[in-house]
């Protein structure tokens, strides 16, 4: 006996098999022409200068990249490291002035971050 509803139910699901043919020794031929394809248009870009480059070089590049974000984040542990110990000295010499001094730095540092002042193209 059914009653109404107002959930939906789920229906079967259904399996669809398709049989098809797997010819192991056209599918590797296939794969090798696609690969020479590739170094031949990589070889004509590179010798144009533009495209994309083999992915070895590809790789060097990524390779480079991340080496220049770890020097960033090295330089910005260095200048945490010294700005933190500049105001603890500063704190026990001159007391709450440089913690007011640091009230106002902090918004003026991130403000110039913000608009990338800091940034040099």
């Amino acid at each position: 006996m059914g009653l109404i509803s107002f959930t939906k139910t789920s229906r079967h699901k259904r399996f669809n098999y398709e049989p098809r043919y797997y010819d192991p020794v056209a599918e590797e031929l296939k794969q090798r022409t696609e690969a020479i394809k590739q170094e031949i248009e990589a070889a004509r870009a590179y010798s144009k200068g533009t495209g994309n480059f083999s992915s070895a070089a590809r790789i060097s590049r990524g390779f480079a990249r991340a080496k220049s974000q770890r020097k960033k984040t090295s330089f910005l542990q260095i200048f945490l490291i010294v700005v933190l110990g500049t105001f603890c000295v500063a704190y026990l010499k001159y007391g709450n002035m440089a913690l007011l001094i640091l009230v106002f730095a902090v918004p003026v540092y991130f403000f110039a971050r913000k608009f990338n002042v800091f940034e040099s193209e």
